[in-house]
């Protein structure tokens, strides 16, 4: 059976607080830049993968989004909710976008890694971890994208 301290709980409710909506903010984004099935997927086991393993796993998912970055300066895909003049007239603050875009993913995969390290110290298994943080991972992910479609409705 599987005992969570009070000490843990406030240990890892900061985590929490900021993975739910980052993760939500990352499901968005995924969808408002119109990624493949084959990206959604790839990243999703490595959100899994990074909340089964921890700090362990971190270079192949960082090694992933500087994948995904180097496509978004190449192919220059832009959501349709944003002006669609800022990466071909406004360069700099393309970049800069990308840039913040860049530093609040590898962030957010930073705080993950740190949760399922904190839950490995109060002996969660692997599996365990796996499941409830990456889990709620793509559940928060899966909630992001849905708010992207719903508010783009047409009616």
């Amino acid at each position: 059976m599987l005992i969570v301290s009070r000490k843990l709980g406030w240990r890892i409710l900061p985590y929490l607080l900021v993975l739910i909506p980052g993760f939500m903010a990352a499901g968005w984004l995924l969808t408002a830049f119109q990624a493949s099935g084959m990206v959604w997927f790839s990243t999703l086991v490595l959100v899994v993968h990074v909340a089964a393993a921890g700090r362990g796993a971190t270079t192949l998912t960082y090694g992933w989004i500087i994948g995904l970055f180097m496509v978004c300066i190449l192919a220059r895909p832009w959501p349709e909710v944003w002006p669609a003049d800022i990466p071909s007239n406004r360069a700099k603050l393309w970049a800069s976008i990308l840039l913040g875009l860049w530093f609040a993913t590898v962030w957010l995969i930073s705080l993950l890694a740190t949760g399922s390290d904190k839950l490995d110290e109060q002996a969660w298994g692997g599996k365990i971890r796996m499941a409830s943080l990456g889990g709620l991972c793509w559940l928060s992910m899966g909630l992001g994208s849905w708010l992207y479609q719903t508010d783009n409705i047409s009616y």
